[in-house]
């Protein structure tokens, strides 16, 4: 996790002088091991060197070949071997030692613009070629390294690892991008395919796994992932199985391969657990101790402290307990000026600020974490829905009961409450899927009221009391405000499988691996762990293991309702049963709720007397919003945005 800067202008205008340099400055935490800049012409381009592992001390960017043509990375390439053996590399360059930077420029030499087809890893690169004046561009598979740029025809390219080094270029406008804000306070889970535009009108960000090729005309982007289908082609469950678990060991050990000590999130869920485990077993043989981070959110209902305690009776980890910042609207100051956006987390800055700091004093540079493992092994529920298509709905019940099962639900909470909140489940979850199964309103009705009444046995009272809650809900809102109707219009569509896309696109479409939030979350890890000087990895956006993943069937995945079946047997030596049998994962909106209650700053109050800001984004429905409820756990999740927003703009100064 470095960084990069630049502009490359066609107009015939040299850069103005040291503009690399004040890019630089401004995420100057990137280069906590040197800042280094190259100017020629109309080039003028600038390398933040960190070092994280251990080929990265051999770095010397930019880096210039022989026919002129420079590079600037920030790239962790993860099959180096093999690499290697592609480009021929001479013996005295070909040791573990060669920088990254020349592994990806000495691909472009051989293949081009295909040489993303080779790379596996983490990386967002420019490469200048002077002969053919252009430029190009490449971002890693699930974006996890930021890639931010503003172009224009004829003129110049300017881009950067964070936007705020963009402000340094003295023409760039700062304004608002509408669209982008709507997405943001319509869509909490973000399920709309990846965008190009930020918050800001003037700056756009490379989608996950597409190249950018730029020139003096003009400017083409495309998706370049092609998966190869028949690669994952195994014959038995057993062979499945045995790819995953190498897989996934694999994704571990290729992000800890570093100097430096290594650290990981573990909130105790299975995915934070099962990287830690990993780490922790891998570094052992090296005579090396992974160090744990949690957050003690302080509250019981969000505590997963139960499910940690066990695995550290059988990993010998250093474990650290953290409790958030107290200061929670300059949590969201420091944020919206850290990353450039608002805050995307319920679980927000001030939780993750103490242990970023904790892992920076323990001179650690790579912190893992478990981040949408669920997304990418998956639950297997396919299977039940393939079921109900069958109109087999005696098969879908009785997988149906293996993931949510009824008699679990009375026993934990009573069988009158156990009962409405299965109801409520199997209503969210049929109410949804069914007509993507059964096309047309009439049809689709009609199989929801069978599937409730007759094969799930759920009483019409409940149905009825759910059905009333919900309207309810809908009618009258805690609080009083809702996003302005002429700025939900602009939202950007939810995902979906179409003919114009590439087949690798709608593959990833319909499996939930390409929307808008899961790259988002890479974008402010990375941004957020930069500030500290901490590369944040996550094994589970390796795109081998994401590959594997799309073909695994779902049968195996669904592992009798427990879902992400491979992880869960590929871990049987590596977790104690408590986590392997863990269904759930923590809301943690409770704890953030519980906060803005002891604020001394009423939050309505906030919102009131900062309206301004929010006018032609947010509308309020009372004409007495001082009459709305004080009571935060009332709230929805669209209030806890409005102020991440309006904390934002105050931030931005604009």
């Amino acid at each position: 996790m470095s960084g990069i800067v630049g502009l490359i202008r066609w107009d015939g205008e040299e850069p103005s002088a040291g503009l690399a340099r004040q890019m630089a400055d401004r995420i100057a935490h990137r280069g906590a091991d040197g800042v280094h800049v190259h100017n020629l012409l109309n080039v003028s381009v600038g390398y933040l060197h960190l070092n994280v592992t251990p080929e990265s001390f051999q770095e010397a960017q930019p880096l210039v070949n022989e026919r002129g043509n420079v590079l600037v990375a920030d790239a962790r390439i993860d099959n180096r071997a093999e690499l290697r053996r592609f480009l021929n590399l001479p013996v005295e360059i070909a040791g573990d030692s060669i920088p990254d930077s020349q592994l990806i420029l000495s691909a472009y030499e051989k293949w081009g613009a295909d040489c993303l087809d080779h790379l596996i890893g983490d990386f967002a690169f420019v490469i200048w070629e002077p002969v053919t004046q252009t430029i190009f561009c490449g971002r890693d598979h699930s974006g996890v390294r930021p890639f931010y740029f503003h172009y224009v025809p004829g003129k110049y390219f300017l881009f950067a690892s964070e936007i705020k080094a963009l402000w340094a270029f003295p023409s760039l406008p700062k304004a608002i991008d509408k669209s982008r804000v709507a997405n943001y306070l319509c869509h909490w889970g973000q399920f709309n395919i990846y965008q190009r535009n930020t918050f800001f009108e003037a700056v756009s960000s490379l989608p996950p796994a597409h190249c950018l090729l730029v020139n003096e005309q003009g400017a083409s982007e495309k998706m370049y992932w092609r998966i190869d289908a028949e690669k994952y082609r195994f014959e038995t469950d057993v062979e499945y199985l045995a790819a995953f678990k190498k897989a996934f060991l694999e994704a571990v050990a290729c992000r800890i391969r570093t100097p430096f000590p290594v650290s990981a999130f573990l909130s105790g869920g299975l995915d934070s657990s099962s990287v830690s485990a990993v780490a922790s077993t891998l570094l052992a043989e090296e005579k090396r101790t992974l160090d744990t981070y949690y957050i003690d959110t302080e509250l019981e209902e969000t505590s997963e402290k139960e499910y940690v305690a066990p695995f550290l009776e059988m990993h010998p980890v250093q474990h650290h307990e953290q409790t958030a910042d107290r200061d929670y609207y300059g949590s969201l100051k420091e944020i919206a000026n850290i990353t450039d956006m608002p805050e995307m987390f319920s679980l927000t800055y001030n939780h993750f600020a103490p242990i970023l700091r904790g892992v920076s004093g323990k001179n650690s540079r790579v912190m893992l974490t478990g981040s949408d493992g669920d997304t990418v092994v998956g639950y297997g529920t396919e299977c039940i829905y393939e079921a109900i298509g069958r109109n087999d709905w005696k098969e879908a019940v009785r997988l149906m009961d293996m993931a949510h099962n009824r008699q679990y639900y009375q026993e934990k909470f009573g069988r009158k409450k156990g009962h409405e909140l299965y109801a409520g489940r199997m209503v969210s979850v049929f109410w949804k899927r069914l007509p993507a199964i059964f096309p047309g309103r009439i049809r689709s009705r009609w199989h929801f009221i069978k599937g409730m009444l007759f094969y799930l046995k759920i009483s019409p009272l409940y149905l009825l009391r759910i059905a009333i809650k919900r309207f309810s809900r809908k009618t009258n809102t805690a609080a009083s405000y809702e996003v302005d109707p002429e700025l939900a219009a602009q939202c950007t569509p939810f995902m979906k499988e179409g003919p114009d896309h590439p087949p690798t696109t709608n593959l990833l479409i319909n499996s939930g691996l390409y929307y808008q939030m899961m790259s988002e979350i890479s974008e402010y890890y990375d941004i957020i762990g930069a500030r500290h000087q901490v590369q944040i990895c996550h094994p589970f956006f390796d795109k081998r293991l994401i590959e594997l993943c799309l073909f695994i069937p779902a049968k195996l995945k669904f592992y009798e309702g427990y879902g992400r079946g491979p992880l869960r047997v590929a871990m049987r030596d590596f977790l104690p049963e408590k986590i392997l049998q863990r269904k759930g994962k923590a809301d943690f909106t409770a704890s953030v709720d519980e906060q803005l209650n002891k604020q001394e700053r009423d939050p309505l109050t906030e919102i009131e007397e900062n309206k301004h800001l929010l006018e032609g984004f947010i509308v309020s429905n009372n004409e007495k919003p001082e009459n709305a409820s004080r009571n935060i756990k009332d709230w929805q999740r669209l209030h806890h945005r409005i102020l991440y927003f309006l904390h934002w703009r105050k931030a931005q100064g604009i």
